[in-house]
């Protein structure tokens, strides 16, 4: 394995760090806003319900 240069060691630093917010992102979004919009939709009901 050659020996790596600055700029590539920090190019690979910055490619992982996208990865990983992009990562905390997509769980954040895979699992916050479905429940959110899954209580939005119970409350519709709820309300719709009581009307």
């Amino acid at each position: 394995m050659p020996q790596m240069k600055p700029m590539n060691w920090l190019i690979l630093m910055c490619w992982f760090m996208i990865n990983y917010t992009m990562f905390l992102y997509n769980l954040y979004f895979l699992n916050i806003l479905p429940n959110k919009i899954y209580l939005l939709k119970q409350n519709k009901i709820n309300f719709i319900l009581k009307w």
